[in-house]
């Protein structure tokens, strides 16, 4: 299946979570990677300790991503890496843990989800730098 990212259905800053896809025929799709759905989920679904523990490891790296894409420390920049790499690498490997593993097991479309990241990724850089420049702009005209 083929899906393109045409929205993000949330512009909150810190992890909007929400992406909207077109999929086949023009249909659109919501993906919801919010901290609050990732909650729901794992509290409704009674999930086998392997799958918890994939699922942990799926939302730290999510989060990670998201809330150091902008980071300037090391530690964050390093987080931030590590997570988009890992996120990245396509392909499953001899590695359980890898991020095509840990959806496919958890029945998730790991392309689809790569997609939407990498469209919020777009997004929220493409902010950054619009601020940026309104950043620049300012404190040129205070000096004038």
């Amino acid at each position: 299946m083929n899906l393109e990212p045409i929205a993000l259905a949330d512009s909150s800053e810190e992890c909007p979570g929400f992406f909207v896809f077109r999929g086949p025929k023009g249909i659109t799709q919501t993906l919801d990677l919010s901290p609050q759905y990732l909650e729901t989920v794992q509290r409704k679904t009674h999930l086998e300790p392997e799958k918890k523990i994939m699922f942990a490891v799926l939302e730290d790296a999510v989060t990670c991503f998201q809330k150091h894409i902008v980071a300037r420390d090391k530690i964050g920049m390093r987080l931030f890496r590590e997570a988009e790499e890992w996120i990245l690498l396509q392909g499953k490997g001899d590695w359980h843990f890898s991020f095509d593993n840990i959806c496919e097991t958890l029945d998730l479309n790991p392309g689809y989800i790569r997609e939407g990241l990498l469209h919020w990724q777009d997004q929220r850089l493409r902010e950054r730098d619009r601020d940026r420049i309104r950043i620049d702009r300012s404190r040129f005209a205070s000096r004038n």
